[in-house]
């Protein structure tokens, strides 16, 4: 029997903390007008972003919707996606967090 007890709860924290980091600054370079929206709004697509920043920016009429600040398009266009349709629930907390800001 092994002794590995893979990692802590404060390792897995930090692991995270690195990918938001990362992906904020992946977030700042592709669509720098992200900063100026609502910190729920920021953390949608930070959640949207854990599949990769390459395929958010795939999500181009949700975006566009975004930063027109048409938020109720842009949930819309989130919840007509195959993403929507492969992480169920997490996809409605997100465009709730997009639509209500």
């Amino acid at each position: 029997m092994s002794n590995y007890r893979g990692i802590s709860e404060a390792e897995a924290l930090a692991l995270l903390d690195n990918d938001i980091a990362a992906i904020a600054s992946w977030l700042d370079r592709d669509i720098p007008w992200w900063q100026r929206l609502s910190d729920a709004r920021q953390r949608a697509l930070i959640n949207m972003a854990m599949m990769g920043v390459p395929r958010l920016l795939g999500f181009k009429r949700m975006l566009a919707a975004m930063q027109a600040r048409d938020f109720e398009r842009a949930a819309a266009e989130a919840l007509d996606s195959k993403w929507a349709d492969d992480v169920g629930e997490r996809s409605r907390r997100v465009a709730t967090l997009i639509r209500a800001g």
